[in-house]
This record gives C-alpha cells, structure tokens and sequence, in this order.
C-alpha cells in the first residue's frame, strides 16, 4: 500500500502534484466567479438605486417602479435591500404622483425583514 522505494515515491508524487494542482486552481477559478457575481450584483444594486432616487428627474415612474421590483427579486443582500427600500420609501413619501414606487417599496420593506 505504501512506497516501499524511492521509484513508488516518485510515480506518486508525480500522480498527486497535477491532482492538487488542478484542486487548487478549481479552488481558485470558484473563488473568482463568486468575487464577479457579488460584483456584479452591487453593480446592479448600484444602477437600481440611481434610477429609483431620479434625482434630476430623467428617469420615468415606469422605470422606478421597474427597479423597485427587480429589487424586490434579490435573494441576496435582504439586510442592504431592506434599508434601500426603508430609505427611499422614506424620500418618497411626501410626494404623491410617486404612489406605486412607494407601494412597491413598501411590499420590499414587509417582505425583507432582515
């Protein structure tokens, strides 16, 4: 079962580097597709926001109650989606043509309790 000369131990050495190897950068191939998809989600988080506030006003009711829902369908982050909707709720509440933003907001804010 063991090497019992310095040839056994060589042939395996030599089977078992390309196995860790090839462990090792799945290993880190899986770690850098994780580290993309988390950043590209706060990119996305990132545009949602910027539509959803429409500070100068570009952005249409469509498009903000459009991104109140996309962010409503993140199953990550629920803490940061929480407080995005809390917060903008909150901006949007004194204003009364932005209604179904604020209705969207307000289903997030229920449905992401952190």
């Amino acid at each position: 079962m063991y090497p019992e000369n310095a040839g056994e131990l060589a042939a395996l050495i030599a089977a078992l580097v390309p196995l860790a190897i090839w462990a090792f950068s799945s290993m880190i191939t899986a770690v850098a597709k994780l580290l993309d998809s988390r950043r590209e989600a706060w990119r996305r988080l990132t545009c949602l926001v910027t539509v959803l506030y429409n500070k100068d006003h570009e952005y249409g009711q469509w498009r903000q109650i459009l991104a109140a829902r996309e962010l409503g369908e993140y199953r990550t982050h629920r803490g940061v989606i929480h407080e995005i909707a809390n917060i903008a709720s909150e901006h949007f509440s004194g204003q009364d043509d932005s209604f179904p933003v604020i209705a969207e907001l307000k289903k997030i804010v229920s449905r992401n309790q952190p």
